[in-house]
């Protein structure tokens, strides 16, 4: 049902934010399912383990000196950077430090980096009250799902406008979750959703830049400053995704949203758990992941070497074209938006690590030489068959000096739901990690996570994610 069969009801009343404000307030622990809450807790450990990381960067540096001179009350920890601020402030400097590196999870439905969002947001206000890890799983599940959701019925048509969906519903998933972590009833939690709808932003011209991962942490502390708003009384319009000027009217457009994609398959299933999450085993644009599993493939399979390519075809999707903008980059920020400069660092290096995304490494001679035989284009074979909310297929052609042409199809990244090996996972973790502290504090902060759901007060885990001061990690990754 295209929003053309609903559209006087959308004009003259409520029809889907009664329908999500009753989920978020009523959905419970008890209704999430095993392997959702197993899910969960890996997305959970994946994330804080790249906001670690993503301190250790110039993005991060200055996030975390802003943050520190807003001057918040010490409330909530900034995680890997050695100091606590207020919690709008700790996640907006959380997600921003989360999202620095381009290495936090993705929601094909959503189009968009959730956990980077919603985590910031339930981890700084369940820190304040001293909530258990049962409630920080629940609201952050909820969270997800809302971005999730408003994905499936949005996208991607909200995605092409120009729109980057981590900052726009981003908002109010973080809204949502921040939410149910403070326990609002069904008029706060309507207002919640109205006052963060009107904090939603994010255009992806900005993509290659800080302001990239500015998205996710803007939407983490809107989500954060609109719960707390609410529980005291601010009020919003209280059916904020409907009516002519509402969220899904603003940021999509008469009939261009399936509303009941959002509105009818609430938890049925769990997002996170179909299509599920894909949890990046590459610190780059999900666009290009497909794309470096066939060519790391290739390499392996055909021992193929630098001086051998004459030039490299990347078929992908429409989509991934528009991700990926930047064909030539000289920046580290750049490179994770350019397939070509992927495809060379895989040939070059048979690897592709956060070490490859500095300035000085895409400005390689090497790199820049190899990057320049490498196109990019649509793939009919590919691009007929995608349909949104699913894994990017690429094709990969790699044609050598000596006239020999070898191709590889990848449907389904590593890392990707159903792809994903939990050894991997935590091997990312405790390198992402690694300025944290000594290999027991690593330790003690993988076991908490992965048990997470018999954590009586999240404090225990907070207490131990601060780290050194960010001035004493210095920059890693510039």
């Amino acid at each position: 049902m295209q929003l053309a069969a609903s559209e006087s009801l959308q004009q003259n009343g409520a029809f889907a934010t009664p329908k999500v404000v009753s989920f978020i307030t009523n959905v419970r622990y008890s209704d999430l399912t095993p392997d959702a809450i197993e899910q969960v807790k890996l997305a959970i450990l994946d994330t804080i383990g790249v906001t670690i990381a993503g301190v250790a960067t110039p993005t991060g540096h200055a996030v975390c000196k802003t943050a520190q001179e807003l001057g918040g009350r010490p409330i909530s920890t900034v995680i890997g950077a050695g100091f606590m601020t207020d919690p709008a402030t700790a996640a907006l400097a959380n997600g921003t430090t989360g999202h620095a590196l381009d290495y936090d999870d993705v929601s094909w439905t959503m189009i968009g980096h959730p956990s980077v969002i919603v985590l910031p947001a339930v981890l700084a206000l369940a820190e304040e009250r001293g909530l258990s890890g049962k409630d920080l799983l629940l609201a952050y599940i909820v969270g997800f799902e809302i971005a999730a959701k408003l994905g499936a019925a949005m996208n991607p048509r909200h995605y092409e406008k120009g729109f980057h969906a981590t900052g726009t519903l981003g908002a109010l998933a973080a809204a949502a979750a921040a939410a149910k972590i403070l326990a609002l009833d069904t008029q706060r939690t309507s207002w919640t959703l109205g006052i963060a709808a009107s904090s939603a932003s994010g255009i992806r011209q900005n993509f290659g830049t800080d302001t990239k991962p500015f998205h996710p942490g803007n939407a983490a502390r809107a989500g954060v400053l609109a719960a707390k708003l609410a529980a005291n009384g601010f009020t919003a319009n209280e059916n904020i995704l409907d009516q002519q000027w509402g969220f899904l009217n603003v940021f999509s457009s008469s009939g261009e949203y399936k509303i009941e994609a959002l509105t009818d398959h609430l938890a049925q299933p769990w997002d996170i758990v179909k299509p599920g999450v894909l949890l990046k085993m590459y610190p780059s644009c999900v666009s290009t992941h497909t794309s470096i599993d066939a060519m790391l493939k290739l390499c392996a399979d055909h021992n193929i070497t630098p001086e051998q390519v004459e030039s490299v075809d990347v078929g992908v999707v429409t989509l991934s074209t528009k991700m990926l903008i930047h064909d030539r980059p000289t920046r580290g920020l750049e490179g994770k938006f350019s397939m070509p400069y992927c495809m060379a660092r895989a040939i070059l290096d048979r690897a592709v690590k956060l070490s490859h995304f500095t300035d000085a490494s895409v400005q390689e001679p090497a790199a820049q030489a190899l990057l320049r035989k490498a196109a990019m284009r649509i793939e009919p074979a590919v691009d007929k068959t995608w349909r949104a909310g699913t894994p990017r297929p690429a094709i990969v052609t790699v044609k050598l000096n000596n006239g020999k042409s070898f191709s590889q199809r990848i449907d389904n990244p590593s890392g990707n739901a159903g792809n994903v090996e939990l050894n991997k996972v935590i091997e990312k973790f405790r390198d992402s990690a690694d300025t944290l502290g000594n290999k027991e504090v690593i330790d003690k902060v993988e076991r908490t996570v992965l048990d997470l759901e018999n954590l009586s007060d999240i404090r225990e885990l907070t207490r131990i994610l601060a780290g050194r001061p960010y001035s004493e990690v210095g920059v890693r990754f510039s």
